[in-house]
């Protein structure tokens, strides 16, 4: 059954196929694409989806010589590093890079993947799927307050629960200067009181640790906040590296690159809007995209007619589905590839986009499978 019936059988009316949103716009290209390749696995000729197959072999991967944020040739630049399609701390194995000058990696890290990365929302999210970064598991932290006593507290998350402490957990009486109060949950409190005691000691200062007062199960308030627009830049940037891993220099060079090279540090909507980057963020991606479980990405990019998609998903949460131009880009209609990444043990599986299209039926939306 070709892609453009099944949108028909799941409700999607004819116009709202050419323009779903405001900013994504799905090219008729697209499904004479998707339905070419449809027709080959379904009508039994077997001869030309051989064909389609050998055509996404040899275009995937082609090679990228140039820096994808320089343009400049890799062999001109004095340093040159890996620079991670997706950041190792959202769960991609290190392998999964293309080749970029050191300074613009540093400097790209800087200014998108730390920030994001840190993101409150996306790093808990991260966390509650067992992502373990360079550094180790990931954690999140977060600023929270007790109902009760407004008094504020610090959250941190990780995989094998979370703890808690007060911002401020001393109180200091302001004409001695000796810590008059100390607050913390549990056992902690009474460790940290004891360490003070025994530090005045050392001056001293002889103190007496009383009975202090307790809330039993007390409410308390975090807040998970995100910035969404910092979450859209470098879902962005991860769909550039993409289309830079599976089609090389031409991904770079082109119109398609410039504007994935401007949409990036895009902060509102109207700056997107004059980027020329089509597509959208945190919406329900096109049905011939992949589904993921919970600790999943998925990146999808191929070539359609005058399109290149680049599609990406995160943890089956956050998602973003982008088109530019073809434009100077070499490689036959249709090629491609889908790579999903287990973000609990940093590993991957890679296919070419044809094949994966070549399995779509009316079940609906595909997992990587």
């Amino acid at each position: 059954m070709g892609l453009f019936l099944l949108l028909r059988k799941w409700g999607f009316a004819p116009q709202s196929v050419i323009v779903l949103t405001k900013n994504i716009i799905y090219l008729p290209t697209i499904w004479q694409t998707c339905l070419y390749l449809s027709q080959c696995s379904t009508s039994g000729i077997r001869r030309s989806r051989l064909q389609v197959h050998h055509l996404l072999k040899v275009d995937i991967n082609m090679v990228a010589t140039l820096c994808p944020y320089t343009t400049s040739s890799l062999a001109d630049i004095a340093a040159v590093n890996e620079e991670h399609i997706l950041p190792v701390a959202l769960g991609a194995p290190k392998s999964f890079f293309v080749l970029a000058s050191a300074a613009e990696n540093s400097r790209m890290n800087e200014l998108i993947d730390a920030p994001a990365i840190n993101d409150p929302l996306l790093r808990f999210i991260a966390m509650s799927q067992g992502v373990v970064s360079r550094s180790g598991p990931v954690s999140s932290k977060h600023r929270g307050s007790i109902v009760d006593t407004g008094e504020e507290i610090a959250a941190v998350f990780h995989s094998g629960g979370f703890n808690m402490k007060f911002v401020k957990p001393v109180d200091v009486d302001e004409s001695t200067s000796i810590i008059k109060t100390v607050r913390g949950f549990g056992e902690e409190v009474s460790k940290h009181a004891e360490k003070i005691k025994a530090n005045y000691a050392k001056k001293g200062i002889a103190i007496e640790i009383e009975e202090g007062g307790s809330l039993i199960n007390p409410e308390v308030n975090v807040p998970l906040v995100g910035d969404m627009g910092l979450i859209r830049q470098e879902l962005i940037k991860i769909a550039y590296l993409m289309t830079v891993r599976v089609f090389g220099d031409d991904a770079i060079s082109s119109v398609s690159g410039e504007i994935y090279r401007k949409a990036m540090f895009a902060k509102s909507d109207l700056d997107l809007d004059e980027t020329g980057l089509k597509g959208n963020a945190f919406h329900t991606p096109p049905p011939f995209l992949p589904r993921t479980k919970r600790n999943e990405n998925a990146l999808t990019c191929f070539r359609a007619g005058d399109a290149i998609v680049s599609g990406v998903n995160l943890f089956d949460t956050f998602t973003g589905f982008f088109v530019t131009p073809s434009t100077g880009f070499r490689a036959s209609e249709a090629a491609g590839e889908v790579v999903l990444i287990d973000a609990q043990i940093g590993t991957m599986k890679s296919r070419p986009f044809s094949d994966y299209f070549a399995e779509l039926d009316s079940k609906g939306p595909l997992s990587f499978g």
